[in-house]
């Protein structure tokens, strides 16, 4: 297995903490949107039962990256902003990981956001 590079592993404290929770088939974020400042971070904490992949949309929200972020049960993750990225969003879906299977889901748009506010356009 593959070691990280030796030296100081920083520690990162988010800006902001979305927690996710399910009402029956529906996974709901703590925070919609959640704002952050330029450099900041997102943590997400799955305080669910069910492995929950977050889909992360294209800036112009149009269709989803070729990648998600996979959160076991009770997992969690911290996303961080780019600095170079002001005055911006990131859209996002929550869906039921399910293993695998192609396209999670059927969106063609992000339903929640992190806002990232620098007070300066992009």
């Amino acid at each position: 297995m593959p070691q990280p590079a030796p030296g100081k592993d920083p520690q990162i404290t988010p800006s902001q903490v979305i927690t996710i929770t399910q009402n029956g088939t529906v996974l709901q974020p703590s925070l919609d949107p959640a704002t952050i400042s330029v450099g900041g971070s997102v943590q997400f904490v799955n305080n669910t039962t069910v492995g929950v992949a977050i889909e992360l949309f294209t800036k112009e929200n149009d269709h989803h990256v070729d990648v998600s972020l996979y959160l076991a049960p009770s997992g969690q993750a911290i996303l961080c902003n780019d600095p170079q990225h002001k005055s911006s969003s990131c859209h996002y879906n929550l869906v039921v990981y399910d293993g695998g299977r192609e396209n999670p889901s059927d969106s063609t748009s992000g339903s929640h956001t992190i806002i990232i506010d620098s007070g300066v356009p992009d």
